[in-house]
């Protein structure tokens, strides 16, 4: 139950900050950009097809 595998948290929103892993939550102040392995008390999952892509994009980031 992390960031990476919430619907709260927006990759394709974050611009440039993407590209180093962080992202903003839809539910936080726009100027706070959260990492992947980020947890909290209102996590929504997102779809198993939506995890898996964003599994691939994440480690497309560490190499």
């Amino acid at each position: 139950m992390t960031c990476s595998t919430c619907t709260q948290w927006k990759p394709k929103d974050s611009g440039a900050m993407a590209k180093h892993g962080l992202c903003i939550c839809a539910l936080g102040p726009r100027w706070q950009f959260l990492p992947p392995q980020h947890t909290c008390q209102k996590h929504k999952p997102v779809p198993a097809d939506v995890q898996a892509a964003r599994v691939v994009w994440l480690g497309k980031l560490q190499k």
